[in-house]
């Protein structure tokens, strides 16, 4: 198996570097990028079988490489990691169907069930991944959004508030909210 690492910071992609040496026998070559369009050019040359790609990049962003490399490998799993934990970086990388969204730092159990499930390793306890919009105000707190998980996507809306009473509603009206909030 093949994995690109889009990293600019060199201890970062060192880091990588060495825990997928470490911890994926079933990985054999690990490729480099240091810039988003180095990303690109390489992916689409050497298609790899999982990209790990950070969004803060130089010459081209991390999203906006997954969405250049998307048009010639629509299939090939991308982690998106960044440092930061912010709602647009996590909506944009939805919207170009990023397989995980890691916040760095991360545990290595973390990192490790993320490239299992992009290389398709030992997919028996596939955790699904949530992904939405969460809320607060006036002693109350809402969460709406998706998960995925067997290629199936569920959606949720999630309402608390200070009397600890919660309300959870899915299906078509969940779908309805999620898609409205999240657009």
């Amino acid at each position: 198996m093949k994995v690109l690492i889009v990293e600019d910071e060199i201890l970062e992609r060192k880091a990588l570097i060495h825990l997928m040496k470490t911890e994926f026998e079933q990985v054999s070559i690990v490729l480099t990028a240091d810039n988003g369009e180095q990303a690109v050019k390489m992916a689409v040359q050497e298609r790899p079988d999982l990209i790990l790609m950070d969004i803060n990049l130089p010459l081209l962003d991390g999203i906006s490489a997954m969405k250049k490399i998307r048009e010639q490998l629509e299939d090939c799993p991308v982690i998106m990691v960044s440092a930061y934990s912010d709602y647009e970086h996590l909506r944009g990388s939805m919207r170009e169907h990023a397989l995980d969204y890691l916040v760095k730092p991360y545990s290595v159990e973390t990192f490790v069930e993320a490239v299992k499930r992009g290389l398709g390793i030992d997919n028996k306890r596939e955790e699904p991944s949530f992904y939405g919009k969460t809320g607060s105000g006036n002693g109350e707190a809402w969460f709406v959004g998706f998960s995925e998980s067997d290629g199936e996507r569920k959606y949720i809306a999630i309402y608390l508030n200070d009397s600890e009473h919660r309300d959870q509603i899915s299906g078509n009206k969940a779908k309805e909210m999620a898609l409205e909030i999240l657009k």
